[in-house]
């Protein structure tokens, strides 16, 4: 799945125009790292991606529902395998990509970090623009 995830993001940024030398400076990454993403092989992938779903202006559920063609839903919090996120498939839940959303959600703390230092980045292009009015 990791490969997956890796090639829509690639997809996104190439539809979108954009060279992963500026998507890798404006998110403060090494161009590597973004290729690595791309290709599947970024182990923490997890903690940048809602950073580059950010920078891309995609919903992370469409994101999901483009890659897999199928329905994510939210599982009901009585079970005890509960995750948070779950596939229709014939009328059951596959979890088949548990090992995915539980590095997601391990990587929690990475991305709020992740995010932070965009939006203190963001809050200083701002300023830039507002001390030039």
């Amino acid at each position: 799945m990791e490969k997956q995830i890796g090639q829509k993001l690639r997809d996104i940024r190439v539809n979108q125009g954009l060279k992963p030398m500026n998507v890798a400076s404006q998110l403060k990454i090494d161009e590597s790292t973004l290729y690595k993403i791309e290709n599947g092989t970024n182990k923490s992938w997890g903690k940048y991606l809602f950073v580059l779903l950010d920078h891309y202006k995609k919903p992370v559920e469409e994101f999901f529902k483009e890659i897999e063609g199928k329905n994510f839903i939210q599982h009901q919090e009585n079970n005890d395998n509960a995750i948070g996120i779950g596939q229709v498939n014939g009328g059951t839940i596959n979890y088949s990509d548990k090992p995915i959303v539980k590095s997601l959600l391990n990587q929690k703390d990475k991305t709020i970090e992740l995010l932070k230092d965009r939006i203190a980045h963001l809050e200083a292009e701002l300023a830039k623009v507002y001390a030039k009015i």
